[in-house]
């Protein structure tokens, strides 16, 4: 399947975090702090961060925890990889 931005978006935009924002564009911060890279980055869609990323998407934005989107996608990394052990 081909994603776009666009669906990138209408897709985080359903998520409890982005209820009630107007319009969700690459760099919307969530209610919990995050951005739309950080929500990739958590899940390790890179697909997503791939789109994310060609649409200008900053990877050392700080999110919910302070931390940037790279070392999100390090964490879950590692978090998926203790999990499948």
């Amino acid at each position: 399947m081909n994603r776009s931005l666009i669906d990138v978006l209408k897709d985080y935009g359903e998520l409890p975090e982005y209820l009630g924002e107007p319009t969700l564009g690459v760099h919307s911060r969530s209610l919990f702090g995050d951005y739309p890279i950080s929500v990739a980055a958590v899940r390790g869609n890179f697909d997503d961060l791939q789109i994310l990323l060609e649409a200008g998407a900053d990877v050392c934005l700080r999110g919910e925890h302070g931390l940037s989107s790279y070392l999100q996608l390090q964490i879950g990394i590692v978090a998926d990889d203790q999990v499948s052990r």
